[in-house]
């Protein structure tokens, strides 16, 4: 969350004010090892009192120590406190954290990798059973890359199996596993919880699967739009839903998943990547084939406000970003100011994105992600006119003679400041 909020503000000083108390946070969790090198939790009951995992609401359940999930999430804590240490120039953490982090993740595979299985085991207990019940959550070894690329892969490829998916997302254990129940313990031995088919969401995109995690983000809105048929309230995600009846069962308006699908949208089809330290708004398009764009206005990052479209056809980014970088084959091109709010449209459904460079010229975008055309009227300015914008398309329109600008020099300029936050 520290490397996350850092990437997203670009906040030096808050980082270097915060970083010790990481830094105690991360030894912490370096004294809860076992003799395996493996972070080991002594849970003293059942349910509440006896899980170690996000699944921790199951009657008569006990799941602690060493656990996968909890492992795979402390590693990548200690890969996040490393780049954190590279960040405020305090070397010795760095090789520290760096150092731990290869040890746990060295130690994950050696004790809770089943190469029989080619998957993680859920864990192992203080007598030393293990629980080898593939779950989703083997979602965070991938999630966290602590897995290899071929595991990872065959990994995802066993969660796509109709054993755990569904039509409203994915299921948290198989309906073959033994301990299957649709709806008991909150959904979370075979029901489906939204916040979990989102992080399976953005495991598939980083895993060279952006089309069926499209399919899933795309799953979970219709999911939430649905009203009656899902029980859900349209414009509000249900919390769980039952593995039997496919219907909410839990809050109708979840406190965690509004959240998690703008995080997923952002770090996959809108190519954020919160956990990368580049010093500069970083994009890395995650698009589905047959995608043409996408677009994301006044998104809150690198310390600004930043706007911009991702055009798959012609790889490249336009926006008011001055100062960014992306992965190949994309470059990005600064097209000057944000104007998007002074733009108005008819019919609403047809979004616009607009930037004014320092002449005056406006390049203007007209996003039509409806599945058939539109004649669409722009007002701008005092000024009206019309274009047609076919189905599923993006439109680029001209006033003046727009310049665009390389925002990814190899030696720093001048910078003009984006909108503040």
């Amino acid at each position: 969350a520290v490397l996350h909020h850092y990437s997203a503000t670009l906040d030096d000083a808050w980082l270097r004010g915060v970083f010790p108390l990481v830094k105690k946070i991360a030894d912490y969790m370096l004294t809860q090892r076992d003799a395996h090198g493996l972070l080991f939790c002594k849970a003293a009951g059942d349910d509440m009192f006896g899980i170690t995992s996000w699944r921790n609401i199951i009657p008569l359940y006990k799941l602690d120590g060493a656990v996968t999930e909890i492992n795979a999430e402390a590693y990548f804590a200690l890969e996040a406190t490393a780049r954190l240490a590279a960040i405020v120039d305090d070397r010795a953490a760095w090789e520290k954290y760096s150092h731990e982090a290869t040890a746990l993740r060295e130690a994950m595979i050696a004790k809770l990798f089943n190469a029989d299985t080619s998957a993680f085991v859920l864990n192992y207990d203080r007598d030393g059973n293990y629980q080898d019940n593939f779950t989703a959550d083997e979602v965070f070894p991938v999630l966290f890359e602590v897995a290899e690329p071929a595991v990872r892969t065959a990994i995802l490829r066993r969660l796509m199996e109709p054993d755990f998916t569904t039509p409203v997302g994915l299921r948290t254990i198989s309906t073959a596993d033994s301990w299957y129940f649709p709806s008991h313990g909150f959904g979370l031995l075979g029901g489906i919880w939204p916040d979990l088919t989102l992080w399976f969401a953005v495991a598939l995109a980083r895993n060279g699967a952006p089309a069926e995690a499209a399919h899933w983000l795309e799953a979970i809105y219709e999911t939430m739009e649905a009203g009656a048929t899902r029980n859900t309230v349209p414009g509000q995600f249900g919390e769980w839903f039952d593995g039997g009846s496919l219907t909410n069962r839990g809050m109708y308006l979840s406190p965690w998943t509004g959240a998690k699908y703008l995080w997923a949208v952002a770090e996959t089809v809108c190519g954020l990547d919160g956990y990368r330290t580049s010093g500069r708004p970083h994009i890395a398009p995650l698009l589905p084939p047959g995608w043409s764009w996408t677009a994301a206005v006044r998104v809150h990052w690198g310390g600004r406000r930043h706007s911009y479209v991702i055009d798959a056809e012609r790889k490249r980014i336009v926006g008011d970003m001055d100062f960014a970088s992306a992965d190949e084959p994309y470059t990005v091109l600064y097209a000057g100011r944000d104007v998007s709010d002074e733009v108005r449209t008819s019919p609403v459904e047809v979004g616009a994105v607009a930037f004014e460079d320092a002449a005056g010229a406006v390049l203007m975008f007209l996003c039509n992600d409806r599945e058939r055309a539109r004649e669409v009227t722009v007002e701008f300015r005092g000024e009206m006119l019309r274009r047609r914008v076919d189905a599923g398309r993006m439109l680029e329109v001209r006033l003046g003679a727009p310049v665009l600008a390389d925002a990814m020099p190899t030696h720093e300029v001048a910078r003009e400041a984006a909108a503040p936050v």
